[in-house]
């Protein structure tokens, strides 16, 4: 039978050490899932800006063809 001093909780407590360290692989996880989204963002953003300079710069558009 379990004693009344017992908690039914099988984690031990977390030294402050402990604690920051759980803490900071916490924060570089985080920085890390963040880091590839923007990354991603950045991606596509560039993509789109190079599409518009040659869709710009593209002898054959209509608005680029001068007459002699």
């Amino acid at each position: 039978m379990a004693e009344k001093g017992e908690t039914g909780s099988s984690k031990p407590t977390l030294t402050a050490a402990e604690k920051q360290l759980y803490r900071s692989r916490q924060e570089l996880n985080y920085m890390k899932q963040q880091a590839a989204r923007i990354r991603s963002r950045n991606l596509m953003t560039g993509l789109a800006i190079g599409a518009f300079v040659v869709g710009m710069s593209t002898p054959s558009c209509p608005s680029n063809r001068r007459e002699l």
